[in-house]
């Protein structure tokens, strides 16, 4: 008295579907062998006979369009007498497999499948990783996918993309793999930096109707991790998704929602995954169960510092003997592939100084004589014990190319524990072009540097100080130079061309020995060829600017550069 019906009411629904007639009338036969089965369970089959007689006495002629009343009716009668005459009743193990089977399919069917994790997009133009299940509930994170290189190797470091999106009509938003921009009328602002940026996506996360840029980004020298960077151009606010040396984020789309995926550091296994989304004005990733600690930023204070450069001489082994005395040893590396170190050396007492000029003594000569700083051997006889009493002594091993460069520090920065000596590295023209090792000395006060325990030097700049004369030569004047920026802020490359005919070409700041020699211009082509002829680099123009063309050059003079061929050198104002 209750499926029938429902099954009838279906029927009335959907009557032109032929499916829907084939199931009723199925349904019909099922319910009249059911109850036959439950009023001849416990007869006898003398009883089970007479029950035979009485379902044929009942039959009468019927339409066709009447084959399945409402009520009980006489659905397949031959079919309903032979079970009735043959029944038996089933074993107990076959209802209880039957029940036990039952349940498993319903569990099976009421499971929905796994949701996989997201997996990486190969394509090198960015194709957003394969989409599944999408949650609709909340309309404002829908995104969409300007740019992504993640987890492609074929990142090209000189492409450049450009959009303009509706809501912000007079804007035209420009992506380089190092940096994030913003043109409008002309004028050129950076939003953000990245070594590289390796997806952005247009987002709005905050609900204004107006999409933020949300980007992947990897970041630091040596240290290097990835997390997550959202601009709000509206509002010109920036949020980042950030555990630095902790767990790696990355952006990932899935259907037309963002999505962030967590990493531990520097490792692939993706440990979870979640929407983006801003919660209480701070960047997040939904479900996070271990979210970044609240980011506090470092304030840095400026140190009072007195620095002396001297000559020392040039050696391997003094340098590998700086790297094992030095406090920032674990920094090695720092300019990611470049893999380089400035030794720094900290001495606190006269015992430690006397104990460092014994053993560096061997490997440098503390004898030479500088016409501008005199030698170290001079100025040893400052470091007193009564000097040590309120002072730091700091030693860096710097070489140079040219015996005329100098070096200087630029700044003395504590920011948090650890105390920094940014260092400008002054490229002469003059001199010789021979190897030179240099000391630099840096004294700061104790009671300034208490709460450090860290410490480390980098090269900040190299320059070329000094007019053109100075730097090129009376009546010499420069016509163009021309810049390559790698990956890392240290990695530069650059040339200058001279209205006399010559260049100057430095790989690396980090190597000061620059090539000279003369160029000419052939077609399309610039050769850079040196006075001795051992070098010769030549490169393809590309309007105002020159693409390196490493197959019709010289192997480069130095592996601290990551000059390849198709480098490009730009034009610099």
């Amino acid at each position: 008295h209750l499926w029938k019906p429902l099954g009838f009411s279906l029927l009335a629904v959907y009557w032109f579907n032929p499916l829907t007639w084939l199931a009723y009338l199925l349904l019909c036969r099922d319910i009249e062998l059911a109850c036959d089965e439950k009023v001849i369970r416990t007869m006898e089959r003398e009883e089970r006979i007479i029950y035979s007689e009485l379902l044929l006495s009942f039959s009468i002629p019927h339409r066709s369009v009447m084959v399945c009343p409402l009520a009980f009716g006489e659905v397949g009668l031959k079919e309903r007498i032979r079970t009735v005459l043959n029944y038996k009743r089933p074993a107990f193990w076959v209802i209880l497999l039957a029940v036990i089977l039952s349940i498993i399919l319903a569990v099976c069917f009421l499971t929905n499948p796994k949701d996989p994790l997201p997996s990486t997009p190969s394509d090198t133009d960015g194709v957003s990783i394969p989409s599944g299940e999408t949650d609709p509930r909340d309309p404002i994170s829908s995104a969409v996918k300007w740019v992504d290189y993640y987890s492609s190797d074929n990142l090209d470091w000189e492409k450049q993309l450009e959009t303009s999106i509706p809501e912000f009509p007079e804007v035209t938003f420009r992506w380089k793999p190092g940096e994030v921009q913003a043109i409008t009328n002309g004028e050129t602002e950076t939003l953000f930096l990245g070594m590289p940026i390796w997806n952005t996506f247009f987002c709005d996360l905050n609900g204004d109707g107006k999409p933020e840029l949300c980007s992947t980004v990897s970041f630091g020298s040596g240290i290097v991790d990835t997390h997550v960077l959202v601009y709000d151009y509206a509002n010109r606010q920036i949020y980042s998704l950030w555990n630095r040396m902790i767990c790696d984020y990355s952006l990932y789309m899935e259907g037309d929602l963002l999505f962030a995926a967590k990493r531990p550091y520097r490792e692939e296994e993706i440990l979870e995954r979640g929407q983006l989304i801003l919660l209480d004005g701070r960047l997040a990733m939904e479900g996070d169960s271990d979210p970044p600690p609240l980011y506090e930023p470092i304030t840095s204070s400026e140190v009072d510092y007195q620095a002396s450069a001297f000559q020392v001489g040039c050696s391997e082994a003094g340098y590998q003997a700086m790297v094992e005395r030095a406090s920032n040893r674990g920094n090695e590396g720092r300019f990611g592939y470049l893999n380089y170190l400035i030794p720094l050396v900290m001495l606190d007492s006269r015992a430690d100084f006397d104990a460092f000029y014994k053993d560096m003594s061997a490997f440098c000569d503390f004898d030479m004589d500088d016409p501008d700083t005199g030698s170290f051997s001079r100025q040893a006889r400052v470091y007193t014990e009564d000097y040590f009493q309120d002072h730091t002594l700091f030693i860096a091993y710097l070489f140079a190319g040219n015996n005329a460069d100098r070096f200087e520090v630029q700044d003395a920065l504590i920011e948090g524990e650890e105390l920094r000596f940014a260092i400008r590295h002054l490229q002469a023209a003059a001199g010789d072009a021979v190897m030179t090792g240099w000391f630099l000395a840096v004294e700061v006060r104790k009671a300034d540097i208490q709460d450090c325990s860290l410490y480390d030097a980098y090269i900040a700049e190299s320059v070329q100080p000094g007019p053109e004369s100075e730097w090129f030569g009376e009546g010499v004047h420069l016509l163009h130079s021309y810049r390559y920026q790698g990956g890392e802020p240290i990695d530069v490359a650059s040339f200058s061309l001279l209205d006399n005919g010559d260049f100057r070409l430095s790989m690396s700041p980090l190597v000061s020995f620059q090539l000279r020699g003369q160029y000419a211009i052939d077609g399309e082509f610039l050769v850079l060829r040196t006075w001795d002829d051992e070098y010769t680099y030549v490169f393809k123009q590309a309007s105002d600017d020159w693409i390196f063309d490493a197959d019709r050059s010289s192997p480069l003079f130095t592996s601290l550069s990551s000059v390849t061929d198709g480098s490009l050198f730009r034009l610099q104002d």
